[in-house]
């Protein structure tokens, strides 16, 4: 009986060095009250009744830091650009806080490794917004344990500065749906979306949303939100179509996701033949087919017109050969 015990008592111990080293090297000092942190990596998967959700999850705290984040990253867009206008800042503040740039953050600084959500919750692991949710909690948890000016400057110095490149920030358009309606338009055509499917188990919403073009289904996409579907089945789409359009040496300059200043591993990688709709037909699968048999109609007319150049040449050579004979 004592021996069990004994063992949850030097796991949790082990848990609790862990997470306290990681939070030191991560925000310069170490945690005075360790258990908010706990609680900021804890996902909502965990509870089993949905009145745990408020106090065994961190959707509170992910409440708390999302509010701190946008007021921080308000103030220094506000200081930085005293010449913009209100959309402006706005924009840029939403491609900064987004869940798709902080789940890839918080992959990136490691704190995914601490994150706890039940395993069997089937994809759960590798959705961008239980990480970006993570980090938002995080940032509550320290305002919490370390006060607003420890957590502004953890923002601004440890992630901003380290993390951000805002040239880049400001540059690129992230916003995959008005890409993929302007590319739509540029071709003729109509594009749109559907949201295809909508699922919630334990309080935790997906749902699928499909890009068309012309009637036509391009991509599916999937998220914590329609918003967020939506965007992934926009950027699947352009992807798809942008490699379509790049055997007919079409370009459509589309920008790619908020660059952080360090390689990271993205997890928005190249498409699979499977994410493709079956239902698209692209004319440029038949225009390849084509310049396919032209060429090897040339390569073989090119092989032809050689093999008669060196029988022409060989039959002179012989010529000549019993020319010179002839005449000794």
């Amino acid at each position: 009986m004592l021996k069990p015990l004994l063992n949850i008592f030097k796991n949790t111990s082990e848990k609790d060095k862990l997470l306290t080293s990681y939070i030191k090297s991560l925000t310069g000092r170490k945690p005075k009250n360790l258990s908010v942190y706990f609680l900021a990596l804890r996902h909502s998967s965990l509870s089993k009744e949905k009145s745990e959700l408020i106090t065994h999850s961190n959707e509170r705290l992910e409440f708390l830091g999302d509010s701190i984040l946008g007021a921080v990253i308000a103030e220094y867009l506000f200081k930085k650009y005293p010449f913009k206008d209100e959309g402006f800042l706005t924009e840029i503040r939403s491609r900064i806080v987004n869940g798709e740039t902080l789940g890839r953050l918080a992959k990136k600084i490691g704190l995914s490794k601490f994150i706890e959500f039940n395993s069997r919750s089937r994809g759960l692991a590798s959705r961008s917004s239980m990480h970006g949710d993570a980090m938002e909690a995080l940032l509550g948890a320290i305002y919490l344990d370390r006060g607003f000016d420890f957590c502004k400057k953890f923002i601004l110095t440890r992630l901003i500065d380290n993390h951000y490149d805002i040239n880049v920030v400001v540059s690129t358009d992230a916003n995959y749906k008005s890409q993929f309606i302007t590319l739509s338009q540029a071709k003729n055509k109509k594009g749109y979306f559907k949201i295809s499917e909508e699922k919630s188990v334990k309080g935790y919403s997906e749902f699928t949303a499909i890009a068309i073009l012309d009637e036509k289904e391009i991509s599916i996409g999937k998220g914590s939100s329609k918003k967020r579907a939506e965007q992934d089945a926009a950027r699947k789409a352009i992807e798809i179509l942008n490699a379509h359009s790049s055997a007919n040496n079409e370009n459509f300059n589309v920008n790619k996701d908020i660059n952080f200043n360090s390689t990271e591993n993205n997890d928005l990688g190249s498409l699979s033949r499977n994410e493709i709709s079956e239902n698209v037909i692209l004319t440029s699968n038949v225009d390849i087919e084509t310049n396919l048999i032209e060429n090897k109609t040339k390569e073989a007319i090119l092989t032809n017109e050689i093999d008669l150049i060196s029988q022409e040449k060989s039959f002179e050579a012989e010529i000549e050969d019993s020319d010179s004979e002839g005449s000794e």
